[in-house]
């Protein structure tokens, strides 16, 4: 079905001319970037095409479907997502390709959930160019395999660290990296200025001696800087909720804490946090990347939040876009704190001062090289 300039321009509102300079790629400096994107929203929901000719500037062609393929680790990863992090990953993703006209496919790239051994059969019927979206470094042998096929790679990785040490096999795929590290170490340090001064880590078990773990990379820099004596890691094994509380009531009674750094598998296998636990009050909590409704029925104080839906359209952009470019960009957090005490306190962003690093999203920042704290 053929769609004419001037029923693009009756939908959205503007003159056939404003459609024409945004179709010919002329729209810079003459069109504001909010009718821009409402007239790019139409054409995406007509599902027709930019380009055109000269001598067919009255009509617009219909293009192919735009579609992005996300790769999952094991086929019931949505039902059961490791941690609240991967829930707001495809949510995000979900909600972006809905309202944007994109055919969302998800493939299990992984055989038994192993990383080192894709799912051959599921990854070749990939077509070339196909726009192919990773949440996390882990299933890396999948995406390069993809990228070796000639499909558009992005992966979006938490922490700076993996971005740098994968950097070798990257070199061909886009890559969206949170600043995990300095969003923890923001709220560690609201924490410090609140007035914690013992303040503990959690972590899982297996994670500990991963070179750069931002969690603990973040606690032990706070710690180095500020010249703390007090460090408390807090370990704790699986996703089993009964042993996980035991532990964080065992760690409070044998060596007390005022401030403790929560991590977003924790708040998955205990959901009401402090109560579950048994932790006082007077103890502030924070996290990281988790929903506010969350992080308030938790006790969450102090929440280090990323604009999922940005990193999300920046992704999604890049691998859509006519001539595909690998591209690296990095992503500062937001730092939160809870307004009152009971669960239905809104959060509120803290001021920019006394040391807190208070940064909003940021878009396309060259990355620094080697670790990130």
């Amino acid at each position: 079905m053929k769609v004419t300039l001037k029923a693009i321009a009756d939908e959205t509102g503007v003159s056939q001319m404003t459609v024409s300079r945004i179709l010919r790629g002329k729209a810079e400096g003459q069109v504001s970037e909010h009718v821009r994107e409402r007239v790019v929203a139409s054409l995406a929901a007509h599902r027709y095409d930019f380009q055109k000719t000269a001598r067919k500037s009255s009509l617009l062609r219909k293009t192919p479907e735009r579609k992005i393929v996300a790769i999952l680790p094991y086929r019931e990863f949505l039902s059961d997502p490791p941690d609240v992090n991967s829930l707001i990953f495809y949510r995000s993703l979900e909600d972006h390709c809905r309202a944007n006209g994109i055919r969302l496919e998800y493939v299990v790239g992984l055989r038994n959930n192993d990383n080192n051994v894709p799912a051959w059969e599921e990854l070749q019927k990939i077509p070339p160019g196909t726009p192919v979206l990773f949440h996390s470094s882990y299933g890396l042998t999948s995406a390069i395999a993809l990228q070796q096929q000639g499909c558009r790679v992005g992966l979006v990785l938490r922490d700076l660290f993996w971005r740098n040490f994968y950097a070798p096999q990257l070199k061909k795929m886009s890559c969206f990296t949170m600043e995990t590290a300095e969003g923890i170490s923001g709220t560690i340090r609201a924490m410090r200025l609140s007035g914690c001064r013992r303040i503990a880590c959690s972590a899982m078990e297996n994670y500990l001696a991963e070179p750069g773990f931002p969690p603990l990379a973040a606690y032990e820099y706070e710690r180095r800087i500020n010249g703390i004596a007090y460090r408390h890691v807090i370990p704790f094994a699986g996703s089993d909720g009964p042993s996980f509380r035991e532990t964080i009531r065992r760690a409070y009674e044998e060596n007390p804490f005022d401030g403790l750094h929560v991590s977003s598998r924790a708040v998955k296998v205990c959901p009401a946090f402090r109560r579950e636990t048994g932790l006082p009050s007077s103890v502030k909590l924070s996290a990281i990347n988790i929903p506010e409704s969350a992080a308030a029925e938790a006790g969450i104080d102090f929440l280090a939040q990323f604009s999922c839906g940005e990193i999300i359209a920046d992704a999604v952009d890049n691998l859509l876009g006519a001539d595909f470019k690998p591209v690296q960009r990095s992503y500062g957090s937001l730092i939160r704190r809870r307004s009152g005490d009971d669960t239905t306190a809104p959060y509120e962003d803290i001021p920019g001062a006394d040391g807190i690093t208070v940064r909003r999203t940021v878009r396309h920042r060259s990355l620094r090289r080697g670790s990130h704290v």
